[in-house]
């Protein structure tokens, strides 16, 4: 995905159109990809894939660091 500003007339909305180049550039960095679908007369289908991240519990107060995932050696670690 390129920005190349607005391709068609926007009328009277406001902006630059780096919109999606911003949008791209986030999900990459974040490891998921962005797919554009578009048709002539019937609009467009942007899909946003991110990878999934399993969270640790928090701590409960007091009583030290989460555990790390299931294999990990130390709490917060992740397994080899």
């Amino acid at each position: 995905m390129t920005d190349c500003g607005r391709s068609v007339a926007s009328g009277h909305i406001p902006g630059t159109g780096l919109g999606m180049s911003i949008v791209k550039e986030i999900v990459e960095i974040m490891g998921g990809t962005v797919d554009l679908n578009s048709a002539p007369g019937e609009g467009t289908t942007v899909t946003l894939s991110l990878p999934a991240v399993d969270k640790a519990p928090a701590p409960a107060p007091g009583n030290g660091p989460a555990p790390g995932p299931a294999g990990a050696e130390r709490p917060g670690e992740l397994p080899a």
